[in-house]
């Protein structure tokens, strides 16, 4: 049975799935975002648990899929709260966390682990899918489904043991067929560029905000040089936590102090994020608005409930007048309002753009180019704040904004194209490897043949020009020894090696620019058959940038990507996908084809120790030959010459077997160079 990818964006604060699948065999594929819950495509990232579910979980901190099924159902999403029952928040942490006891009551007497209640909520999550997803994974079983969940971008995630401890984790509670961990920033690349509003291109220097309920995430890519991703804690949980203290302190001025319990707390959280929400998304417009925390004495169990005003000034005080303390890449701390860091975060991200670089090569010299920002997406639920774009745009001036306007799919829909992709680029790359081995022209057969007819008119030419002159020397006698020490001279000397190398290069350029014209067509072919038209936009090379390099006066970095794109409109380069990344790398393959002194001693070898076995029938060289015998004998080089061109060739050609042998595999390193760059996963080449 064919197995399917659902690419799970399993977030801080909430979750959302898709699936990619292709209508017919031979549609482009879409991306469809899966029912998490009755009609619900996303959930609030929460988790409830009985006491006797609990129980049975106590000191399992990576329970396995035979566990959880003894456990029942597990309910997951914004639920009430029974009796005997516990919800659970912000327990997704970074894998070295996974065995700390969750501190609260009563799961602290259990002993539940964070671990176990992520491994809870991958378990539910996957039981849901099936169930409310029934027509589009009908007959499928948990064998036959990979998952690929997104990450936070910092270093406790994205190092080895991390990755590979979360995806043992998930696969073990949900005994799926693989689980592969994905950084967030590939996914929140494809997924922003993908909107057709928004031209978006990795080509320019993009940078996505992924603004989420734990960290916010900064990724910025120029295709195929650069990448830097960098994180920071500056969660949007953070501004409801705020909220929430600020009305419990408000609470015990007004009612006494008292500890409230779980319940109540997690109420009051969702309670205030469902109101930021709306006041930044102006369902209050401005007019001020009432909402109520509702907690929970711990101690009696009466209500201790709490009347908030959320308005311009509450707003204010909650996001810029109140601290809080976050990490930067793990392991900075910094302290400041919300908005306050959050404008250090864009900072940060500038200076880190602004510092890297990557080399070119103009008038022979290598230079160092400043990584440009042209495009940057705000996405993530935090991004929905309307101050966040404007501490955005004044960080970034000269930066196009965009911010998504449906950024709870973000993640999750781009996992669902990096499951695209990653699942048919073996396919891809195979396919456009037979058109490419279709079509005669870029055979290296014939660029071989090519260069040898060619190289021997060419040599021709220059063995009948220096042998005429040789016989038409006015000395009377004149030794062959003169014409073979003047042909060598010439062809080792500057002039004939510029006439060879010119004859090698015109030949290779040719081949080159047809080579990378077909295989340009066969990646684009392959690609126009993958992703949705708005992704191949995001991708593209402009033509101007492949014109130049399909000229052969340039090397591979004399291109300035950044400065040679202006404000372009995509709309009218459809799914012209990898072409600055294939005629570098063909670029370099041609060179190394033809360097500077290729085949130049192996014409003169031939050359030099042939030319009178064929031209003269006395062996001695240094004997003095008449004017009369020269001119006979020059008049006949020729077709002697000609006479024994296989055999000349056939010494030649195997020295050019020998220095293109590997060019098959050259050829796949091209194709595979080629789908990396495009789909996001090489840099600093």
């Amino acid at each position: 049975m064919e197995r399917r990818t659902i690419g799970i964006d399993l977030g801080h604060g909430q979750c959302a799935a898709a699936l990619p699948f292709q209508p017919t065999a031979d549609s482009r594929y879409i991306i469809q975002q899966l029912e998490l819950f009755q009609k619900e495509k996303v959930i609030p990232t929460q988790l409830i648990l009985t006491n006797k579910q609990m129980k049975l979980l106590s000191g399992n901190s990576r329970p396995s899929y035979d566990l959880l099924c003894q456990l029942g159902e597990i309910q997951i999403g914004d639920k009430a709260v029974g009796s005997d029952e516990q919800k659970f928040i912000y327990f997704k942490v970074a894998p070295k966390y996974f065995s700390k006891v969750f501190d609260d009551e009563p799961a602290k007497g259990y002993g539940i682990s964070y671990g176990a209640l992520m491994a809870c909520f991958a378990f539910a999550l996957l039981h849901n899918l099936f169930k409310y997803n029934r027509d589009d994974l009908s007959g499928v079983e948990h064998s036959n489904i990979d998952l690929l969940i997104g990450c936070p971008t910092t270093s406790d995630w994205t190092n080895e043991k991390a990755l590979n401890d979360y995806a043992e984790l998930i696969q073990k509670a949900t005994r799926v067929h693989s689980v592969r961990i994905i950084p967030e920033s590939r996914a929140a690349m494809f997924s922003s560029v993908e909107n057709q509003w928004a031209r978006i291109s990795a080509v320019n220097g993009a940078m996505v905000f992924d603004f989420g309920s734990s960290t916010a995430d900064c990724t910025y890519m120029l295709l195929g040089r650069k990448i830097i991703e960098f994180s920071c804690t500056l969660g949007a949980s953070k501004i409801e936590e705020q909220m929430r203290r600020n009305a419990y302190r408000e609470a015990c001025r007004a009612k006494g102090p008292f500890t409230p319990t779980t319940a109540s707390i997690v109420k009051c959280d969702n309670e205030f994020r469902k109101v930021k929400e709306a006041y930044y998304n102006g369902t209050y417009g401005f007019d001020e608005h009432e909402t109520i925390a509702p907690f929970i004495n711990a101690d009696d169990g009466k209500r201790v409930s709490q009347i908030v005003s959320i308005d311009k000034d509450y707003m204010d005080k909650i996001t810029n007048q109140t601290n809080i303390g976050i990490k930067f890449d793990s392991k900075e701390d910094k302290y400041g309002s919300w908005g306050a860091l959050c404008r250090d975060f864009f900072q940060e991200a500038k200076r880190r753009v602004e510092s890297a670089s990557y080399a070119v090569i103009e008038n022979d010299y290598e230079k160092m180019k400043a990584c440009p920002v042209a495009d940057i997406v705000l996405t993530g639920g935090a991004s929905q704040m309307n101050f966040v774009e404007e501490l955005c745009r004044e960080v970034f001036p000269d930066a196009k904004i965009y911010k998504e306007t449906n950024p709870s799919y973000t993640v999750s829909n781009g996992l669902a194209w990096v499951a695209v992709t990653d699942e048919n680029s073996a396919a891809c790359k195979e396919a456009a490897r037979k058109k490419v081995d279709a079509n005669g022209g870029c055979k290296i057969s014939t660029l071989k043949s090519d260069i040898s007819e060619a190289l021997f008119k060419k040599i021709v030419s220059i063995v009948e020009t220096r042998t005429l002159a040789w016989a038409d020397r006015p000395e009377e006698e004149l030794s062959v020894r003169v014409l073979q020490d003047d042909l060598a001279s010439y062809i080792n000397g500057p002039a004939g090696q510029t006439e060879l190398k010119n004859v090698c290069q015109q030949h290779i350029i040719s081949w080159k620019s047809k080579l990378s014209t077909v295989v340009e067509q066969a990646i684009n072919e392959q690609i126009a058959q993958l992703y949705s038209e708005q992704v191949a936009h995001s991708l593209i090379i402009p033509d101007d940038v492949w014109q130049e390099l399909q000229t052969g006066v340039l090397s591979t970095n004399q291109i300035d990507v950044g400065k040679a794109l202006g404000d372009l409109d995509l709309s009218g380069v459809m799914l012209k996908i990898g072409k600055f990344v294939v005629n570098c790398v063909i670029w370099a393959v041609a060179w190394a084809l033809a360097p500077e002194t290729l085949f130049l001693s192996v014409i003169a070898a031939f050359l030099v120790t042939t030319i009178t076995d064929f031209a003269m029938t006395d062996t001695d060289l240094d004997k003095g030959r008449k004017r009369s015998t020269r001119i006979k004998a020059a008049k006949k080089i020729r077709d002697a010459m000609e006479k024994k061109k296989e055999e000349i060739l056939d010494k030649f050609n195997n020295s050019l077997d020998e220095q293109t042998q590997s060019f098959s595999d050259i050829v796949d390193e091209t194709l595979s160079v080629a789908f990396e760059i495009v789909t996001l996963k090489r840099f600093d080449l």
